[in-house]
């Protein structure tokens, strides 16, 4: 859960297909090879992976800064209130949204990416902090087994 920079990353293609095939109609169509390894890498490194247990750890993120935008790339359980959660942290730190885009996963996870501005330097550390505050108020529910 920490900064970051999207930089590709090597896995197993066996996890990458399993991953890949939860992923919503259209997604590799959108996703270039930078992307979807930045995608592959926050669902691998989720503390409860490969069982996606959220109940310990309902978030996992990665923040990364841009010379006109900043990205919030976030793993959770689909939640009705997930991007209100991202996004509410955001702005609760001065951030402005200029994006979002959502891939509500057939295993019931979701994964965002958020684009947003800041006047200033972002402060970072505040929006994790925030991020975490208002996630860990969601409880994930009980996991079905196999996932």
């Amino acid at each position: 859960m920490s900064l970051q920079s999207e930089s590709p990353i090597s896995l197993d293609a066996g996890v990458s297909e399993r991953e890949l095939s939860l992923m919503p109609q259209g997604y590799n169509a959108r996703a270039n090879e930078a992307r979807v390894a930045a995608h592959l890498s926050l669902i691998t490194s989720h503390p409860g992976y490969p069982f996606k247990d959220f109940r310990k750890n309902p978030l996992s993120f990665r923040l990364t800064p841009g010379l006109a935008a900043h990205r919030l790339l976030t793993f959770s359980m689909n939640s009705p209130y997930a991007l209100v959660q991202a996004t509410a942290a955001i702005a609760a730190n001065g951030g402005s949204i200029q994006s979002a885009e959502l891939f509500p996963r057939s295993d019931g996870t979701l994964l965002m990416e958020i684009d947003f501005t800041k006047a200033g330097l972002p402060q970072f550390e505040s929006i994790e902090e925030t991020l975490t505050r208002y996630f860990s108020s969601y409880t994930a529910p009980p996991q079905p087994a196999g996932l």
